[in-house]
């Protein structure tokens, strides 16, 4: 469970694709070209294919579909080869996370709504609209798939949601994802409410871990999770050609 690859495959896990292909211990995750998690290179195991003739399986594979090929690194031995071959091909770092771990997922009992999945995702997406309405469709068919169980939840004020996540349970590690609190309601605590919510109702289901992933940028969201427990495990990052 210590090992960052332990937490890759938790992940991807966590995070289902529409369609994968196992390829010489690199997972290619395919899920309608939306989202570098479901979309992208996990190269998890070594193999035993040189590099450079594996990544240009990936290429292909993703051209036919129409996609961008992207690969998501991080600190696995081996990384860094890669790292280095596509960059000599032109690609770059983007969107670089940390994901963190909570050791307990002892704390106070905080209330939260759950809703039944759909009825989450409408209210996600009404409260915290997006340019492209069809990620509603897309974000659906990813919930579908999932296999773990999983709790969505709103937080109330007001007898209207400000604010929402949902968690996926693995064994006794829970995951935590999509925290989202209205901008004008930050700095009040809803945040933390929320999140010692999900963190209650997952202890009760015999979650004794948790974690979740933030963006290396993101220092409010990180002084948060930092305050309620969460320490950085693992750096990770999404590798694209510059020109995409």
């Amino acid at each position: 469970m210590n090992t960052v690859r332990f937490w890759e495959e938790l992940c991807a896990n966590i995070m289902p694709a529409f369609e994968q292909i196992l390829y010489d211990g690199w997972l290619l995750r395919f899920a309608g070209g939306s989202a570098n998690n479901n979309n992208s290179v996990w190269p998890l195991y070594t193999g035993e294919l040189p590099l450079a003739e594996k990544s240009t399986f990936c290429e292909r594979q993703y051209a036919a579909r129409k996609y961008s090929c992207c690969f998501r690194l991080a600190e696995i031995p081996g990384h860094d080869a890669i790292a280095a071959l596509l960059t000599e091909r032109g690609y770059v770092e983007e969107n670089p996370n940390l994901l963190l771990v909570n050791p307990s997922v002892d704390g106070p009992k905080a209330e939260i709504t759950e809703l039944a999945r759909d009825e989450w995702l409408e209210t996600a997406f009404r409260i915290d609209p997006v340019d492209n309405p069809d990620l509603k469709g897309w974000q659906g068919q990813v919930f579908s798939r999932g296999v773990l169980p999983q709790r969505f939840a709103v937080i109330m004020r007001q007898g209207q949601a400000c604010a929402y996540g949902y968690s996926t349970q693995q064994g006794n590690i829970l995951w935590l994802n999509e925290l989202w609190v209205q901008p004008e309601l930050r700095g009040q605590g809803i945040g933390t409410h929320l999140i010692q919510g999900l963190l209650h109702r997952g202890r009760e289901d015999g979650a004794q871990i948790a974690g979740l992933a933030v963006n290396e940028s993101n220092i409010g969201a990180r002084r948060l999770y930092k305050r309620i427990g969460f320490v950085p495990r693992y750096r990770y990052g999404y590798w694209e050609l510059a020109e995409e």
